[in-house]
């Protein structure tokens, strides 16, 4: 005959044998996050407002095609980019179109907005919240795994486990092997 295949029931079996460790890295994951949340809501306006150009910038500028790029720029006057500081005293500012090189424009904002900090340096702070995260909950996610793996594979004890486990229903029905040629051991009839 053919093989019999056996059929898996999805609901029964969904949330894995992973589950702890999954929904331990998910928190950790939601740490990291705020983390980096709590740490951008400290950035410079300017920080802020330049974070998308600035990413672009960076990966633009690592192509061979890359160009030059027209970018809208705070101005404080004819020929000076705002920087916080202008911001900070109040100078008027305006926006501008400039065209540029993506490489320049990637360079000034690394040294005059962000403090000389890469776009991966600006996750830092994400990274360390993630990081401290993975290592104080995925241990305990392991280990309720672990219990849990154990206890489908055991069984769950029930209330009154002398009176379901199998000990004393084998005790109770069988007899010792050292007892097996003596008068009591006779079978009761």
């Amino acid at each position: 005959m053919g093989e019999q295949v056996r059929e898996i029931n999805w609901f029964r079996s969904w949330p894995g044998a992973y589950f702890f460790s999954m929904l331990a890295v998910c928190l950790a994951a939601l740490v990291g996050a705020g983390v980096e949340a709590y740490a951008y809501s400290h950035w410079t306006p300017l920080e802020r407002l330049y974070l998308r150009t600035y990413i672009e910038s960076g990966a633009i500028r690592l192509s061979p095609l890359a160009s030059d790029g027209v970018f809208n720029v705070l101005v404080t006057g004819p020929r000076h980019w705002a920087e916080q500081a202008d911001v900070d005293d109040g100078r008027p500012v305006a926006w501008s179109a400039v065209r540029l090189r993506y490489g320049v424009w990637h360079e000034w904002l690394r040294t005059h907005i962000f403090n000389r900090n890469t776009a991966v340096g600006l996750l830092t702070p994400g990274l360390w919240g993630l990081s401290v995260g993975l290592l104080v909950l995925l241990p305990f996610g392991i280990g309720l795994d672990i219990r849990r793996a154990r206890r489908r594979r055991d069984g769950v004890v029930l209330r009154g486990a002398h009176l379901v486990s199998r000990g004393p229903i084998i005790c109770s029905t069988r007899t010792p092997p050292a007892l097996a040629g003596s008068p009591r051991a006779s079978p009761r009839s």
